[in-house]
């Protein structure tokens, strides 16, 4: 009586072990893709979410992992107040280990759920696998490593999450996996918000179908009550990263900007249509911007009015949408497939949806070059969004589908539907391999006019490529249909000759045929896998998957000098060209030597905007901001020095002469500070403090307020300026009598300071941190409000004499992290009450 049973409860067992399985072989997919860092004391390349930028971020969670404040760049900015996995991952590794591991463990979890997905669809594991693989590990999914944007590949996870457990909601009809879908759509806004956003967009009629199938039909009370706890968690979440995401600016729009200028900047990086056939010929348009070996030759990421002007961008891009021929042929035939068998085909109305989504995503992508583009962007939310081209990632996903429905599809077909897919596929490889021919023939002329074009010696780089990417393409075209011959021969269809499957279950069918047809069917299937794993580890890898020269963040002379001499205060730049922009990326934030330079701000915070508007002496600038050291070039820094008011307060503290280290980096070796020497820090003096107790203080309008900070004739920290209705009292006239006050800092990190304060009158504490409402500060051990000073400063009123302990720390609302966490903890409890069922339910039957 209990055979039953135990045999599901076995066959339960095996489908878990195979679920594990999979994960491991994903896993080896990365370590074969990631080959690069197999090497000891090797660190990923990446340009933006580098090393150096992870370790800064470690030192910025340091007073808190859900509110960060970033200290280190300019004068301070606020960062989401977010539950960010990511971010309690890197407090407990090290950066360098992080960066060798998150991109390749995401993509790992992401192939593998979508597999998993593609499985409850009833997809075979081979077709499964290829599915996760065209999904997460070709295409610009797998190229963004190298810029690193580690905030998309957390995305990827809880996208791919909650397409699996929408489909397990679908399928079971049980609540609680909409729980669990909802809330994993709502983690992807804790990553990445703009992806998620557009992630989010596209998953809703993915959601509805499901809903539908839980529901029974398209029975809107009964989806209703099987959907509502999905809306909720997804609404909580996503709702506590929107309030947050205002809190800290993130979604401000300038004012005053044009509308046409405002779209020109919202959608710089739209997919050009034009270049489609990067998606399916590796470097047909270069592998990216600065490649020797191929620079992105096409218009993306191309300035507005750059033809007419030569201004902004010509291009630029880092990543490659490279998916393949092999993909896209598997993709085509599930779709026309899904509509041929429409009648037996229970998984062709997903498969509709997939293609729909597949090609909505990819106009979306096209950004201004999609006329319906625009009105999206006048949605709540979107009009803040840069970057079209980041629906490619959904894109990338929905074809991953495509394709393993189309390859389950392939399985199946009758020989003479497959006829027709073969021709079609060796003709197009035919036309393919003859437009190869012909630009590798036109190699050197062609070569010849991208240099007078204004390429120079890369010209030949570029034809190159475009004559590679076309001849490989033409030849994957080729082995696609070598595959379909395979289908066509009969290899596959030994069973189908005699018991036609229309209509009935495969696994209720009799299994004919010899060994050798079985083994070479098992085979057979894992080579459109096989195809995806070479493109992924031979022809994008080498480009995307590097490892950075080690001489990037290694600590030289002139590091060592400020470490030693910097302390509390923060250094500038004085021009950021060349290797000191290479500094400002990689060396300074790896070395937390914080700086007021940054190396890219495309849409600064308006009190940063109108205070560089009105102070544009860099003296004075730096002054407000606590910098005490300047690094400059020798000849700047003789200009500086020949300014009469700037030379008075610039002393030459060292000197040194940087060289090639020899590992990527450069080295400085010390040398005899004069004025003529190559490159020079100079000393601000007297030194501005960080932090500093006047006991003088007025209210004026920002506007003046401004004005007097730009005036050179006002002495910085003379006096502080409030602005009106402060609620701080009048400063007290002044007696006659000696004053001071004393400020003795004793810890600054990101996001907080702790200091002491001696007084002998009530005074004025004037922080060089930007001025945000979400921080807090305690004067012996009472809270007291922080104040605006000085336009966009911080200050502290002490209203009694004496000596005080301030610990000023940057803490805005929580409100939005307990929307986040009630959304998660939904998730969660949801997910453990499925576990929970699912081992009472293994337990029964044993």
């Amino acid at each position: 009586m209990k055979s039953i049973p135990l045999q599901t409860g076995l066959m339960g067992g095996r489908r878990v072990a195979l679920s594990l399985c999979w994960l491991v072989l994903f896993a080896i997919v990365g370590a074969i893709v990631f080959h690069a860092l197999w090497a000891p004391d090797v660190v990923l390349m990446s340009t933006d979410d580098n090393v150096g930028l992870e370790r800064a971020t470690q030192r910025m969670l340091e007073a808190s992992a859900v509110h960060p404040w970033n200290g280190e760049a300019l004068w301070g900015l606020p960062v989401m107040s977010l539950v960010r996995p990511g971010y309690f991952l890197l407090r407990g590794v090290s950066a360098e280990w992080f960066m060798n591991t998150f991109h390749g463990l995401c993509l790992a979890l992401a192939a593998w759920l979508l597999a998993l997905y593609l499985r409850d669809k009833g997809v075979q594991p081979a077709a499964c696998i290829f599915g996760g693989l065209v999904a997460f590990w070709v295409g610009t999914n797998l190229t963004l490593v190298y810029a690193g944007h580690v905030g998309k590949y957390g995305t990827l996870v809880f996208l791919a999450l909650s397409i699996f457990a929408l489909g397990r909601w679908g399928r079971t009809g049980r609540s609680a996996w909409a729980v669990v879908a909802g809330s994993a759509a709502g983690a992807m806004f804790l990553e990445q918000p703009d992806v998620a956003l557009f992630c989010a967009l596209l998953l809703v009629p993915l959601g509805l179908f499901e809903a539908s199938r839980a529901a029974g039909g398209w029975k809107v009370g009964a989806m209703l009550r099987q959907s509502w706890g999905a809306a909720l968690a997804a609404a909580l979440v996503a709702g506590g990263a929107s309030l947050a995401a205002q809190g800290s600016g993130v979604t401000d729009v300038p004012g005053g900007e044009a509308p046409e200028a405002h779209w020109a900047y919202i959608t710089q990086w739209s997919q050009p249509p034009s270049e489609s056939l990067d998606f399916i010929a590796p470097g047909w348009t270069g592998w990216r911007s600065g490649d020797e070996q191929g620079p992105y030759w096409g218009k993306m990421g191309r300035s507005d009015g750059w033809e007419q002007t030569r201004q902004g961008f010509m291009n630029f891009k880092l990543e490659n949408v490279y998916v393949g021929v092999i993909p896209l042929l598997f993709a085509l035939l599930g779709v026309v497939e899904s509509v041929r068998r429409r009648r037996e085909d229970r998984a062709a109305p997903a498969v509709w949806l997939w293609g729909g989504l597949c090609l909505l995503a990819l106009l979306l992508a096209f950004g201004k070059y999609f006329p319906l583009y625009r009105p999206l962007s006048w949605l709540p939310g979107f009009g803040s969004i840069r970057n079209p081209n980041k629906f490619i990632h959904f894109f990338q996903v929905a074809w991953g589908v495509l394709a393993a429905f189309g390859l389950q599809a392939a399985l199946r077909m009758e020989s003479k539907q497959v006829r027709g897919w073969l021709w079609g596929a060796g003709i197009a490889g035919g036309v393919f391999l003859l437009a190869g021919l012909a630009l590798w023939a036109d190699l050197s002329s062609g070569a010849e006019r991208l240099a007078a074009a204004g390429w120079g010696a890369m010209g030949r780089a570029i034809q190159w490529n475009k004559a590679f990417s076309v001849t490989y393409a033409g030849g994957a075209l080729l082995l696609g249909a070598g595959i379909l011959w395979m289908l066509k021969t009969g290899v596959f269809h030994t069973v189908e000759k005699h018991f036609p499957q229309h209509g009935k279950k495969a696994e209720n069918l009799p299994q004919c045929g010899n060994n050798f047809s079985t083994v070479w069917k098992t085979w057979a299937m894992w080579i459109p896998a096989l195809i995806v794993l070479f493109d992924a580890a031979v022809i994008l890898a080498p480009h995307y998957i590097q490892t950075m020269p080690p001489g990037l963040v290694a600590e030289n002379e002139l590091v060592r000098t400020l470490k030693r001499e910097v302390g509390h205060n923060r250094t500038a730049l004085a021009t950021q060209d060349g290797f000191y922009n290479q500094w400002l990326t990689y060396l300074f934030p790896y070395h937390g030597i914080p700086s007021v330079n940054v190396t890219q701000l495309p849409r600064p915070p308006a009190d940063y905007q109108a205070f560089w508007a009105a102070v544009k002496d860099p003296l004075r600038t730096w002054q407000l901001t606590g910098v005490s050291h300047v690094l400059a070039h020798g000849p700047v820094a003789q200009q500086l020095l020949a300014h009469p008011a700037w030379a008075a307060h610039l002393e030459l503290a060292w000197a040194y002469q940087p060289y090639n280290d020899g590992r990527g980096g450069v080295g400085t070796r010390s040398v005899r500070p004069t004025l003529d020497a190559p490159e020079v820090v100079l000393k601000v003096t007297p030194v501005p403090p960080r932090v500093a107790a006047l006991e003088s203080w007025r209210e004026v309008e920002d506007g003046v307020a401004l004005q007097t900070l730009a005036d050179p004739a006002f002495k910085p920290f003379s006096v502080v300026l409030l602005p009106p209705n402060s609620g701080v009292p009048a400063a007290p006239p002044p007696t006659g009598e000696s004053r001071s006050a004393t400020v003795n800092v004793e810890r600054v990190i990101p996001g907080r300071y702790e200091f002491s304060v001696e007084t002998t009158a009530p005074a004025m504490v004037r922080v060089a941190e930007k001025f945000d409402p979400g921080w807090q500060a305690q004067v012996d051990g009472k809270t007291v409000p922080v104040v605006r000073v000085d336009y966009m400063f911080q200050g502290i009123y002490l209203a009694e004499r004496g000596r005080h302990a301030v610990v000023l720390r940057y803490a805005p609302s929580s409100l939005p992290l307990l929307l986040q966490g009630a959304g998660l903890l939904a998730g969660l409890a949801a997910a453990g009450w499925l576990a929970l069922s699912c081992w009472k339910n293994d337990g029964a039957t044993a």
